[in-house]
């Protein structure tokens, strides 16, 4: 699971673990992530910056490998990104939330695939918070 840090991802997660499921997750802020190890001994948990095509993968794969394979990825990284007149949206802003919140779980769908093929089983879920499309009122 990304962002599984805290929030709706912390969770998720929590809900998996008390099911008694394998669950290993990443968070970009270091700190979510040594509280989240902290309460929960069994959840394999790594902070990694989703942008970072090169550290999902790697961070997909590990996962894989130290769970024995992957029976759900749940994509729950996403931020709301920039909001206003469109002539004032700065392009980087831009391209930030495109790449957390397609690149990224496109990125990580990719990589648990061909597992998931081989098992002849696995769920894909990616995770949209309704804020995240929801414009504010206009003044």
């Amino acid at each position: 699971m990304t962002a599984g840090g805290s929030g709706l991802g912390a969770a998720i997660s929590d809900a998996f673990l008390r099911e008694g499921a394998q669950v290993s997750s990443c968070d970009i802020s270091a700190e979510a992530v040594e509280r989240r190890q902290a309460e929960h001994a069994d959840l394999l948990m790594e902070q990694i910056d989703v942008r970072d095509a090169a550290a999902l993968r790697d961070w997909t794969n590990r996962s894989i490998t130290n769970l024995g394979g992957c029976d759900v990825l749940i994509n729950n990284a996403g931020v709301a990104g920039p909001v206003g007149p469109v002539e004032e949206i700065d392009l980087d802003q831009w391209r930030d939330c495109l790449t957390i919140n397609l690149d990224a779980q496109l990125l990580a769908a990719q990589s648990v695939i061909p597992t998931m093929k081989a098992q002849k089983s696995g769920v894909i879920l990616h995770v949209l918070n309704i804020r995240a499309v929801r414009h504010p009122e206009p003044r």
